[in-house]
């Protein structure tokens, strides 16, 4: 798993959902079981015969898909209109998925070592291609549209890399956290050297010497995301949909609504500790959000000497 920076750089998250668009109709197809063995029909396009259809995986809002099944005693993916190579001997499926587009499928294979000696090895395919096998594979995650993907591995003891879009961007001594939005217009990966000095490459700048990392709550598949980043004992920067936040020390993670349109987080501003609402400054502490009706709100306290006060804001 991705190992976290107990040091200063206060925290990294992306934040969950917007109000989702429409849904669109969900892919279908068939598994047509015969005498030769199992055809595949998706949007009327047939695959097959194969001995038995392994996964069903289905993109996020489920209007893309991707399966598994085995050819010849081997396995083989069907996404994209196409039939990928089968997996190499040895290497046993472990998990499936596929971007809403359609542009990107992922799997994940694992050859176990009998050995006790011998470790394990993780291999990657991406839309038909491979990449390792690694001893540990410990991120992947993908655009939901435009194709672009990350993900981060260990390649030996003491050396890791990140691959975007398949490129290797290393070798660093340690990857911590790696991520990318689901319009694959924003990524970014954190990496630390042997003596834990830490550095956070984004599509936007590269931060070095940052003084560590604390990662929670990282949920790519959603739109709104954010990130903190102590840069000294006294700067921290604060990320939210790639506006900046600066003057604040102690940024506690994002809090949002259940429909995703309103985020807040709190943290301190000079001596005064304040909630920071869909980018909007209150003084105050502990907020959470809350639902009067159907009406979605923030409410949070502020403190004058003993007498403490809740305050509430309405959410359009």
């Amino acid at each position: 798993m991705i190992r976290f920076w107990a040091a200063a750089l206060t925290a990294l998250v992306a934040l969950p959902v917007l109000a989702q668009p429409v849904p669109q109709a969900r892919l279908q197809f068939e598994d047509r079981a015969g005498p030769t063995g199992h055809t595949l029909v998706v949007d009327g396009k047939t695959f097959g015969p194969y001995k038995e259809i392994l996964i069903a995986a289905f993109s996020t809002s489920g209007t893309a898909a991707a399966f598994a099944a085995t050819k010849r005693d081997r396995t083989v993916v069907i996404a994209q209109g196409k039939e990928s190579a089968p997996l190499p001997v040895g290497f046993d499926l472990d998990r499936l998925q596929i971007s809403n587009d359609s542009k990107v499928w992922v799997l994940t294979a694992t050859r176990t070592s009998n050995e006790a000696y011998d470790a394990n090895q993780t291999l990657l395919v991406v839309n038909g291609k491979s990449y390792g096998p690694y001893p540990e594979l410990t991120t992947v995650e993908y655009a939901e549209s435009g194709g672009s993907w990350i993900a981060a591995v260990r390649s030996d003891d003491n050396e890791a890399d990140v691959l975007l879009d398949g490129k290797a961007q290393g070798p660093f001594f340690s990857v911590d956290h790696a991520w990318i939005t689901p319009d694959g217009k924003a990524w970014g990966y954190a990496v630390s050297d042997s003596e834990n000095r830490a550095a956070v490459f984004t599509s936007d700048k590269v931060w070095r010497d940052v003084r560590g990392s604390n990662f929670t709550n990282l949920y790519p598949r959603e739109p709104h995301w954010g990130y903190s980043l102590r840069v000294s004992d006294h700067e921290e920067r604060i990320v939210v949909d790639n506006q900046v936040y600066t003057g604040y020390l102690s940024f506690q993670g994002l809090i949002l609504t259940p429909s995703g349109r309103h985020w807040a987080f709190e943290a301190e501003k000079g001596e005064t500790k304040v909630v920071i609402i869909d980018g909007k400054e209150y003084p105050g502490e502990n907020v959470m959000w809350s639902r009067l009706g159907f009406q979605e709100t923030f409410t949070w306290t502020v403190r004058d000497g003993a007498k403490v006060t809740v305050q509430t804001l309405k959410l359009p």
